[in-house]
Parts: structure tokens; C-alpha cells; sequence
């Protein structure tokens, strides 16, 4: 729900918008670069900048070559929090902060026109007065222009039963998964602690060495969701890697010689199993590749797709099939592009999936599955309690072709860490794999049941698997 253009504020900063949703708002401009480094929070008096009653009357204020800095000050009730999003126009640089906390901008698309950007993960609002700032500089010479909006659509908590999932596996792990192989035992993969190295600090946020290295994908094996086996590392860097084999040189004895597999996704392919793999170069940007394994057996051995070099940048992957036999890559916060036919790479440039009332679906850990007619993306998001706080949770979003366009994104499962793939059971019941829950349930595998809306949401059906 676009709420601009607004109307004008007396000297008491005060007004009411007409539109469904009662928003009390404050825009403010200026074109001369504010001495006070705190411009962008809360407490920062603005009230010698220009008074702006809409995003059209900032962007022709600004000169060819100039700057811009705007402050939008809005009283938000709870329910308007989680999906507020920015859309910026811009040539040249640009930052946005909420409540005097840098939002990022993602490189990742072109900047042509105006584009929404998703100001999570995590959110710097709080219900009541909450101030968006923007500064953007006015480079290009075809499009010589520069502006600023946020955009706020209401989010629906959704009712879910009590769910109270169990631990089936002792060991910790991240971003857990499960799929029907075809010998007809299920297969659990996921980001494991290493054996080597910082080893069991891997999971310890504190000590700084978290996300750095570990020995590469493991595997569990059940023949029934309740009873699951350690296979132990079916793909590692020492015995199997070739591409990304030599880790990352540095002089910060905290980076020097780590690696990790993040988020790996285990597949069955046409009589094939297939690892697909992010892997943590724990370089100064943290810069993640993906690769792609085979092998004719879950235990491997197993060979690269592409041996040479990654198949694509990024993390958090997993092939999707489609009913007509063309493979995709989904990853990260939801990219998708087709792959070549031997899955060595990319057959065309990524692009970004969208929803319809926000600019994703969520921040990471995307997933794609299709029943019948309808395809689901699913992404990891972190979102603000009603009651204050915030929270990890699966979002998902629906739509009759895997390009999109999707529509709106709704909460899948609460207190989820997201990753989320559903998978079907040998009954084709549909049932999918945690790794965090409310509770005393952080980094411990469970898994439950879902069912499907005709709306196009999934929600959680209350069953669990018991051991």
C-alpha cells in the first residue's frame, strides 16, 4: 500500500492519512549535506529542511549532478512493520537507514527507474514514530534523476496449531533437509559442525569463528523418518574438492586457511544423487560460490559437474526440476536461472523472484517445490514480534509459473529457520525438515507435517515425526 503522495503537515508535524490504514507521516528534504553525522536517527531536528507533500516534488529539487537527503518520519502501528519496503531512483550512490541503522542496497539488479528494496533482515522498527532516511547522489548523465519512498503493505500474523516438534538426531546442525531417495530410504543433509580445524566452535557465535570451516557434507540415512544412521562425510574438501580445494589466504589468523560447506541440498535425479553446494571462502566480503556434485550412489563417489570452476556465485542453492525436464538454480534470497543440460553452470543470467507485496520473498535460504499446477518459494526471513522483539520464520509466496510473477508473501512456519524444502513421503504425504524451532529446539533436526491452502499458503498441520 503506497502511501504517497501525503498530505502536507502543520507546524505541529502532525496529519492523518485517508487511505485504509491511518499513518501519521513527516517528509523532509534537503540538497545541502547535513553537518551532523547523527541526521539519519531519530532524535536529529530536521525541521529547517523542506517539507515534502510528495516523492515527485524531491526528485525535481534535486540538480543534474547534485545530492539529496531525506528523512520520512511515520507513526507505524505494528501491523504495517514487517513488510515496509523502500523504492529508490537513483544514478549515482545511495544509502538508506531506518531509525539510524544502515539498511543495504543490493547490487545485484540495475538500477533503472525506480526499484523496491527490502529493507531486512531483521527490523529496525518499532511500533510508533520510526524515521527512514536516504541519501542519493545524482550521477547519470541518460537518467539524470534521484528520489525516495517506503512503501508499507499489512502483514497477517497467521493462527498455526500447537506444534511441538522432537528431536530425532543428537547431533547440531543448520539448514536441515530431507529427500526420498531412490532406493527408498529418506537422506538428511544439512551444515554440520567439522571434525578439524575450529571443529566444534562452528556453531559458537560468540568466539567469532562461526561459519568458518568445516570438512564438507555429511550425510544421515532412514528407512522409516524416525530412525536415522550417520553415512559421515560423503563429499569433503580434502578428498574430494577440486575447484575450491586451496581455502582462503589471509593474514587474520581468524580467516587464514578456512572453509565450510553452507546449506548443502541433496538430490535424487534420474537413477543419480547430486550434491549442490555453497561454499564459505571466509574471504574479507565473505564471497560464496556454489558447486554441483555426482555420483551414482548416496555414499559417492563423487565428481563435479564442473570441475574447474563454480557453477554460479552465491549460497544457500538447490536444483529445482520442472515437469518438462529443464533444470533450475534457486539460491540465496531467491535467484533463479536455468541450467545448463550437463548442470555445469548457468544457462542465463540469475534474476531475482519477487512477490507481490514485497521486493522477496525472503533474505535467504530460498527453496522451490511445485504440486499440480502451482509453484511455492520459500525463503528464510527474520521478522518483528507483535509483542516486541523479533524472530526467524519460513515465508512463502505462490504462483502458476516458476519465473514468477508471485504473489503475496504469508508466513509458512513460525519460529522456523528457513531453508525449508518440503519433500513427500513414500505415501506422498507431505512433511518437511527443521532445524530450529521455539523453545530449546536451536540447531536440533525435527520434522512435520504440512498441508496446502487453496489460497496458494502452506501451513503446518500439527503432526511431527516421533522416534
Amino acid at each position: 500500500m503506497l502511501l504517497g503522495p501525503l498530505p502536507a503537515l502543520g507546524a505541529a508535524d502532525q496529519a492523518t492519512n485517508t487511505r485504509p490504514v491511518s499513518v501519521r507521516s513527516v517528509v523532509r528534504y534537503t540538497t545541502f549535506a547535513p553537518v551532523d553525522q547523527e541526521w539519519t536517527g531519530k532524535k536529529f531536528d530536521d525541521s529547517k529542511w523542506t517539507l515534502a507533500k510528495d516523492p515527485a516534488e524531491i526528485t525535481a529539487a534535486v540538480p543534474q549532478g547534485g545530492e539529496v537527503w531525506v528523512r520520512i518520519r511515520r507513526e507505524l502501528p505494528w501491523e504495517l512493520i514487517n513488510n515496509t519496503y523502500a523504492r529508490i531512483l537513483r544514478t549515482g550512490p545511495a544509502e538508506i537507514y531506518v531509525n539510524g541503522k544502515q539498511k543495504s542496497i543490493s547490487d545485484r539488479t540495475p538500477m533503472a527507474g525506480w526499484q523496491s528494496v527490502a529493507l531486512t533482515p531483521g527490523r529496525e522498527e518499532t511500533p510508533g514514530w520510526n524515521v527512514y532516511a536516504f541519501h542519493g547522489k545524482c550521477n547519470g548523465k541518460d537518467m539524470p534523476a534521484v528520489g525516495f519512498d517506503v512503501i508499507h503493505e499489512p502483514w497477517v500474523e497467521r493462527e498455526i496449531p500447537d506444534v511441538k516438534p522432537q528431536p530425532l538426531i543428537e547431533e547440531k546442525l543448520r539448514d536441515a533437509n530431507v529427500i526420498l531417495g531412490g532406493d527408498g530410504n529418506y537422506y538428511l543433509c544439512g551444515t554440520f559442525a567439522g571434525t578439524y580445524g575450529d571443529g566444534p566452535l562452528f556453531f559458537d557465535y560468540h568466539s567469532g569463528k562461526y561459519w568458518k570451516n568445516n570438512d564438507g557434507v555429511k550425510l544421515y540415512r532412514s528407512a522409516d523418518l524416525r530412525n536415522w544412521t550417520d553415512m559421515g562425510w560423503v563429499w569433503t574438501f580434502k578428498g574430494n574438492a577440486t575447484w575450491c580445494r586451496e581455502p582462503f589466504k589471509s593474514d587474520d589468523p581468524m580467516k587464514n586457511g578456512k572453509q565450510g560447506i553452507f546449506a548443502p541440498k541433496f538430490h535424487y535425479l534420474d537413477g543419480k544423487y547430486y550434491i549442490v553446494y555453497g561454499v564459505n571462502w571466509s574471504s574479507p566480503t565473505h564471497r560464496g560460490d556454489v558447486g554441483i556434485a555426482v555420483a551414482d550412489k548416496p555414499e559417492g563417489p563423487y565428481r563435479e559437474t564442473s570441475p574447474d570452476k563454480a557453477v554460479c556465485s552465491g549460497i544457500d542453492a538447490q536444483i529445482f526440476r520442472d515437469d518438462d525436464g529443464q533444470c533450475y538454480m534457486v539460491h540465496g534470497r531467491g535467484y533463479i536461472a536455468k541450467l545448463k543440460p550437463d548442470l555445469s553452470g548457468l544457462a542465463e543470467p540469475d534474476r531475482l523472484m519477487a512477490c507481490a507485496n514485497y521486493p522477496m520473498v525472503g533474505h535467504e535460504g530460498a527453496g522451490v517445490i511445485k504440486r499440480g499446477d502451482t509453484y511455492y518459494l520459500m525463503c528464510a526471513e527474520i521478522v518483528s514480534k507483535k509483542g516486541g522483539g523479533s524472530y526467524g520464520c519460513t515465508m512463502v509466496a505462490s504462483s502458476k509459473h516458476v519465473l514468477g510473477p508471485y504473489g503475496n508473501r504469508s508466513m509458512m512456519l513460525p519460529y522456523a529457520g528457513g531453508h525449508t524444502r518440503p519433500f513427500q513421503d513414500k505415501n506422498g504425504k507431505w512433511w518437511t525438515a527443521l532445524w530450529t524451532w521455539s523453545g530449546n529446539l536451536s540447531h536440533r533436526f525435527s520434522i512435520i507435517g504440512l498441508d496446502f491452502d487453496p489460497d496458494g499458503t502452506i501451513r503446518p498441520t500439527g503432526e511431527i515425526i516421533r522416534k
